[in-house]
């Protein structure tokens, strides 16, 4: 079929000179074909990371002690505002999660008088997008519009985050439908696996539970526990963030008028992730009777945001999993036919970010496509990367702050977290330089002071007849059964 249709292409293109009745010689199509492997055998050639000088922010600081984190671009057209609240999920108490998540929620249900509706309309009069979200260590409210809107933009910005009504009718909505989402994601064996091995990994801390909560904690939920977790928020535990083409005194002005009069709240220290237990299960099953897939995730606690192996460890993750041309993607989707795809990520936080593995597999390979996850991951914390792996994936990671860096909103993010980690303030422009240094020894090091692939926990979403007995010949130990919300069962 694909020597029939390329000899209609050379047809078409009149690469042959035979009447367009009549099929291309063999020859022709054999030297299209001979083209093409060698071209796909010939791997793109990466050259040298080109200069390039990321932004550095000034640093403002309002009279109520709010500082502002501004990037001025003269000649942009948007403007992105963002004000980061220290705490997120980790600031839930252990009975609670949820709490941060909920009030975030509640915060967009109607402010200063105004419903939700008209929020929205408001917010669409000028062509802004706003919303509040809810992070590991962060509760996060952001706005973006056309420069020319800075003004308005700043107010209803301010209205939301200083002034929501959080009213009772609307608790009630968020409530129910936080608990209808809970719910339906008990079906989910993808949102099960990660729950389990979150639950199993982090168990007794703030990373053990989902920042969504979980459903006998919404339930228990209260509208004056969202009101007093709002009452914690003040201009002692945030900082604001504004990136776009106005000037830093315009922005300092609008800030100032906006957000300068915001008080209360609680100082607090930054947050500080219990120690993840020492002794963690090996294998942890969430039984999906009857599932034609299997979801699996592989991982540990690693290293926080602030570790000094952060861009090695990014650099290592590129290479094994961060990328579709990833060793993990390469093995088991393209040689192997195991999956649709294969990934690996470090969410990076405030404590021992997580590390985490990922893929779903079709249920009859189960087993043989974990130990080719497990030989991947053994082969990243043992042996070296080759140069060429190296170079791959240091220009993956400086493209990739390239294009963040390009955008308004997603610079503005990257910038708090300077901020929220504790960053050095030219974090982003000595980022690429810092990149380049790195070296096969520097990110081998690395790599096995944080991975420790015999000790990882493996958490299985699927159907426990037929996955255990292929896991056998893998002497994972007796498994660990939850239920798809991350509880263990007995």
């Amino acid at each position: 079929m694909r020597r029939a249709l390329l000899t209609a292409a050379l047809l078409a293109l009149g690469c042959a000179s035979r009447p367009q009745a009549q099929p291309a010689p063999a020859s022709a199509a054999q030297d299209v074909l001979a083209g093409e492997r060698e071209a796909l055998a010939r791997a793109p050639v990466l050259g040298p990371i080109p200069p390039f000088e990321g932004p550095v922010p000034r640093i403002e600081v309002l009279p109520n002690g709010l500082p502002l984190y501004i990037v001025e671009r003269p000649g942009a057209g948007i403007e992105a505002i963002q004000l980061w609240i220290r705490g997120g999920a980790t600031a839930d108490p252990d009975a609670s999660p949820g709490l941060a998540s909920l009030t975030a929620e509640l915060m967009e249900a109607g402010a200063a008088g105004k419903s939700q509706t008209e929020i929205a309309a408001a917010a669409d009069a000028i062509g802004m997008s706003l919303s509040v979200n809810t992070l590991q260590d962060a509760v996060v409210v952001s706005g973006s519009a056309m420069t020319v809107s800075l003004p308005q933009m700043t107010a209803l910005l301010a209205d939301v985050a200083l002034r929501p009504d959080l009213l009772e009718s609307e608790w009630e909505k968020v409530r129910a439908q936080r608990e209808a989402m809970l719910v339906a994601e008990r079906a989910e064996p993808a949102v099960a696996a990660l729950r389990a091995f979150r639950a199993a990994v982090f168990a007794g801390t703030p990373l053990g539970r989902p920042i969504e909560g979980t459903l006998p904690a919404v339930k228990r939920a209260t509208l004056a526990d969202v009101r007093a977790t709002y009452a914690s928020f003040g201009p002692g535990n945030a900082a604001l963030v504004a990136v776009g083409g106005a000037g830093t005194d315009k922005v300092v002005a609008a800030l100032r008028s906006a957000f300068g009069g915001w008080q209360g709240g609680k100082t607090r220290a930054a947050a500080r992730m219990a120690e993840p237990p020492g002794v963690r299960p090996r294998l942890v099953i969430v039984d999906f009777p009857g599932k034609p897939q299997s979801v699996l995730v592989v991982g540990q606690p690693a290293a926080p945001r602030s570790s000094p192996d952060y861009l090695a460890l990014e650099v290592l993750n590129a290479v094994v999993g961060g990328s579709f041309t990833s060793r993990l993607n390469q093995n088991l989707r393209e040689q192997h036919g195991y999956s649709y795809g294969a990934s690996s990520r470090f969410e990076w936080t405030l404590g021992r970010s997580p590390f985490s593995a990922r893929s779903s597999v079709k249920t009859d390979v189960t087993g043989p496509a974990l130990s080719e996850l497990l030989s991947e991951l053994r082969r990243a914390a043992d042996e070296p990367l080759d140069k060429a792996e190296l170079d791959k994936g240091r220009a993956l990671l400086a493209y990739r702050l390239v294009d963040t860096l390009s955008h308004a909103s997603q610079l503005a993010a990257a910038v708090a977290q300077i901020w929220l980690y504790s960053l050095p303030v030219d974090e982003y422009r000595t980022y690429v330089p810092r990149l380049q240094s790195l070296s096969v020894q520097s990110v081998q090091a690395a790599a096995r002071g944080a991975l420790q692939p015999a000790r990882m926990t493996i958490a299985v979403a699927g159907d426990k007849a037929r996955v255990l007995p292929q896991l056998a010949p893998l002497s994972l130990g007796n498994p660990e059964l939850r239920d798809p919300s991350g509880n263990r069962l007995p």
